[in-house]
């Protein structure tokens, strides 16, 4: 699938009664039409800025769960694996993320699935981030592509959401590094030094390798520590 046709299937669409809480909320300009759940402007459909994603959220529109996304105006509902036991193993892998860098990086703010601005169109909500010190001075919790130190994706649904739909966003908006954690190939794929819509560095990273982030270069991880046992999930030896 390509990332545009990703993308679209992954939109979110809109009902009756939400389209008109959202012009009754003065989200939504004059002269729009609902047209199958799309919210379309004459021929072309209607862009979301970031302010009016959050408004959505505020009005109850759009869950509070973290379940969508803003991609470059496109409201985009995030994938969930059908297969409850794949949901449990991605759950537990940020968790051992999470309890591995706290451990590890004392002085960096870590968080897990909360919003970072990229741009006026597009508002993330990664796995795990790295963010300067400073990021406690965060006002409402939204931090920006200039605050990350790292980001951290546990890929999903053979890396089509995280890899494909998401690293052109966060390369557009200069975050220095992601990593994304191959959980059906059992790597780490570390991608830096962004340039465009991509990253010029990419490498693989397996168990029995050591991995640090480039802005934290004496923190060194064991690749082992980070991923969590396959055996613990797929039963396997």
């Amino acid at each position: 699938m390509t990332n545009q046709a990703a993308v679209s299937s992954a939109k979110r669409r809109f009902n009756v009664d939400e389209y008109r809480l959202m012009a009754e909320s003065g989200i939504l300009p004059d002269r729009v039409e609902l047209v199958d759940g799309r919210i379309m402007w004459g021929d072309k459909e209607r862009r979301f800025s970031v302010a009016e994603y959050r408004l959505m959220v505020d009005a109850g529109i759009l869950s509070s769960d973290g379940r969508h996304e803003l991609m470059d105006g496109e409201i985009i509902r995030v994938p969930v694996d059908a297969d409850y036991r794949a949901r449990c193993f991605e759950i537990l892998q940020v968790d051992v993320l999470l309890s591995d860098f706290r451990n590890a990086l004392a002085t960096v703010v870590i968080r897990s699935n909360e919003p970072i601005r990229l741009s006026d169109y597009s508002e993330l909500k990664p796995d795990v981030a790295l963010l300067r010190p400073y990021a406690n001075l965060y006002k409402e919790g939204h931090s920006h592509p200039d605050d990350v130190m790292l980001i951290v994706e546990v890929s999903r649904l053979g890396g089509e959401y995280d890899g494909n739909m998401k690293v052109p966003l966060y390369a557009e908006a200069g975050v220095p590094e992601l990593w994304l954690l191959n959980l059906e190939e059992d790597c780490i794929e570390g991608l830096s030094d962004p340039t465009g819509s991509d990253y010029r560095v990419k490498r693989r990273y397996e168990r029995g390798d050591l991995i640090a982030p480039a802005l934290l270069p004496r923190a060194l991880f064991e690749v082992e520590g980070l991923l969590i046992p396959k055996r613990r999930y797929f039963g396997e030896g």
